[in-house]
């Protein structure tokens, strides 16, 4: 893995949450020979006039983008009289790396800087198949995969792996079909679903930048003709991240959410994808992950 967050480090994951989450934030782009720097803009009463990274929801993502971010960080703190900032965030920085290391040394020339808390996401090593993934596994686990696909099949479940050719009114389509098994999902009766608000405006601009690109990936489960599961996610920088996925809660019995799992994993191996980046750290998401990847965020109030 590299020591930045990749994936959500990039454009399309910035872009979507910037204006799902942050609509009314005022956006800086600075430029230089050496690259780009992406923030956003927020006042706090705390900290003043913010710089934030665009996924300011999470801070996963680093904002600084070119082959020499120190160099691009050195100039903007030493523009005159530049922005108007009180403080200024960088994330999605693994400590201990060289690139921290640079960026830190930057700062300090110049600034206090302070570490942010950790983000912690869980990560599947998927490169060398699916067989030696599941080897990795305990017993127990292999056992229950083998009980859910046994009961699919006797349910009557259909599952279906969507590609990367989803583009117009087939994405349109596909996200609607997801949205309603959201909504029937526990998640949504509980009114904490991704099928509203921010979150739903998220995903949808997510998918409708990435599906051109062939970057989508989905899976659909239906009983009957009707959809009762759904798995989204997106394949970039040979990682694929995990969006969300739910199931209509009726059939929580056949373990839908494990086995929708398995067969993207099974997908993402044949297609050659190295990594599955299983999203923030939660203690289901451990059974299914070979290790934790982990940035903290360089916090810089002005002098």
């Amino acid at each position: 893995m590299n020591t930045i967050d990749r994936y959500c480090s990039g454009a399309a994951w910035g872009i979507a949450s910037r204006e799902a989450f942050f609509p009314k934030s005022d956006a800086l782009v600075y430029r230089c020979n050496e690259g780009f720097l992406a923030m956003l803009s927020e006042r706090s009463d705390h900290w003043g006039v913010m710089l934030l990274p665009l996924d300011a929801s999470w801070f996963l993502g680093c904002p600084l983008v070119g082959p020499l971010p120190d160099a691009v960080l050195a100039r903007f703190l030493d523009q005159t009289p530049g922005p108007n900032w009180d403080t200024l965030l960088i994330s999605g920085l693994q400590q201990g790396s060289p690139l921290f290391s640079r960026l830190l040394q930057v700062v300090q020339l110049r600034h206090e800087a302070y570490k942010g808390p950790p983000a912690i996401r869980r990560i599947a090593d998927l490169r060398e198949g699916a067989d030696a993934y599941l080897a990795r596994r305990p017993r127990s686990f292999r056992a229950n995969l083998r009980r859910l696909k046994r009961r699919a099949q006797e349910a009557g479940l259909s599952i279906q792996i969507l590609g990367a050719d989803y583009s117009g009114e087939g994405v349109e389509s596909l996200f609607l079909r997801m949205m309603d098994v959201e909504r029937r999902g526990w998640k949504g009766q509980a009114g904490v679903g991704v099928n509203a608000g921010s979150m739903r405006r998220f995903y949808h601009r997510l998918i409708r930048m990435q599906a051109p690109l062939g970057q989508t990936r989905a899976i659909l489960v239906t009983h009957e003709g009707q959809d009762v599961g759904y798995m989204l996610g997106g394949v970039a920088f040979n990682t694929f991240r995990g969006y969300q996925f739910s199931f209509d809660d009726e059939y929580r019995a056949l373990g839908p959410g494990n086995l929708m799992q398995w067969v993207m994993i099974e997908a993402l191996c044949e297609e050659g994808v190295a990594f599955y980046d299983l999203g923030t750290d939660m203690e289901y998401k451990r059974r299914w992950a070979d290790f934790a990847m982990e940035t903290v965020s360089l916090l810089v109030p002005r002098k």
